[in-house]
């Protein structure tokens, strides 16, 4: 049989793949690259508490009755993990019936959340959990967090409108003690407000 030529569906030598190089270590799933057209999507990008800047962080978890404050660990679209302070935790499995969490008064998530991994870190227990009711928006945390890192940074702080540069002596500024108040202009405003 005659060797294939080119176009003919066979490959030559020198247009073969590379073989990948052999690497002593195990790469981590989320190390992982996809092939070269569709890119695989192993699991959403976690961001741990210290990645979150300056924005307040409140997690509220509803437990038989009573409302119990937790500290954030880290966050992610489809999840996040949190230290309990009570014991004992609840069982992996478990559907936590309603759990909330806040970005500076912006609440990210509020639902359902189904107890995913237990951790003992030192002394806490971490809780890993997984949102069941929808993802949250994580780029709308991401945003606020990179908007108080701008104003924090800004020369501006605490714009307001009596601190406005832009802002000039007008009929709307003037001083109370300069208004007008003759007989007729108090006769006009009355006439104006009926």
């Amino acid at each position: 049989m005659p060797p294939r030529q080119q176009g003919s569906g066979g490959s030559r030598p020198e247009s073969a793949t590379p073989a990948a190089p052999a690497v002593d270590r195990k790469a981590r799933y989320t190390e992982l690259e996809g092939a070269q057209g569709r890119d695989i999507y192993f699991r959403p990008e976690r961001y741990p508490r210290s990645e979150l800047g300056p924005i307040g962080v409140a997690v509220e978890v509803k437990l038989e009755g009573s409302s119990q404050r937790c500290e954030l660990r880290d966050v992610s679209q489809n999840g996040f993990a949190f230290e309990w302070p009570l014991d004992p935790p609840p069982a992996v499995g478990t559907t936590l019936e309603e759990v909330a969490l806040q970005f500076d008064g912006h609440e990210a998530y509020r639902g359902q959340v189904r107890v995913s991994s237990l951790r003992r870190h030192d002394k806490l227990t971490l809780v890993g959990v997984s949102l069941v009711d929808t993802l949250m928006n994580i780029e709308d945390v991401l945003l606020l967090r990179d908007v108080k890192a701008r104003i924090a940074e800004s020369e501006f702080h605490g714009l307001a409108m009596t601190d406005a540069p832009w802002r000039v002596p007008g009929p709307l500024t003037r001083p109370a003690s300069r208004r007008c108040s003759t007989p007729a202009v108090r006769r006009y405003r009355f006439r104006a407000v009926r």
